[in-house]
């Protein structure tokens, strides 16, 4: 099970962009079940955030797994490793742009919300969603 495979260690400075906290990569995430694509982790430290970067490659899913290993964050990422989308699946509801917006729903981009946020999830992201849900089902049954 190494921690091999995500970093969320990057900051914002203003002036400066992104830059890494100094962490080391994949030191962040456990890798609890991989099958095919899509890897769930959760994080050795701290609350359950989505990973930033990957080094895995363009179609990569990471699903981020809560303390009480629930499935929390679904997030896909680009040609360059970087965050493309992050679907909350679980959690309090959030105000964006001054609407409160329920779970499940998507925001784009690399940043939180950059991109935009979707109410709604596409009828693809919902079949993904329904496909990584199972297979943490499977693996928590034993199956």
């Amino acid at each position: 099970m190494g921690g091999r495979g995500a970093s969320s260690g990057l900051k914002y400075t203003k002036h400066k962009g992104y830059s890494s906290y100094g962490k080391k990569y994949g030191s962040e995430y456990q890798t609890v079940l991989q099958v095919g694509n899509i890897k769930f982790v959760k994080p050795n430290k701290g609350s359950a955030t989505a990973p930033m970067e990957t080094r895995a490659g363009t179609k990569r899913i990471y699903v981020t797994l809560d303390k009480k290993d629930n499935p929390k964050f679904l997030t896909t990422y680009g040609k360059n490793g970087q965050r493309e989308k992050q679907i909350d699946l679980r959690g309090k509801a959030h105000y964006v742009n001054g609407t409160k917006v329920n779970t499940p729903h998507t925001h784009l981009g690399y940043v939180h919300s950059e991109g935009g946020t979707r109410t709604r999830m596409t009828s693809s992201e919902e079949k993904l969603v329904d496909r990584a849900i199972k297979e943490w089902d499977n693996y928590r049954r034993g199956k």
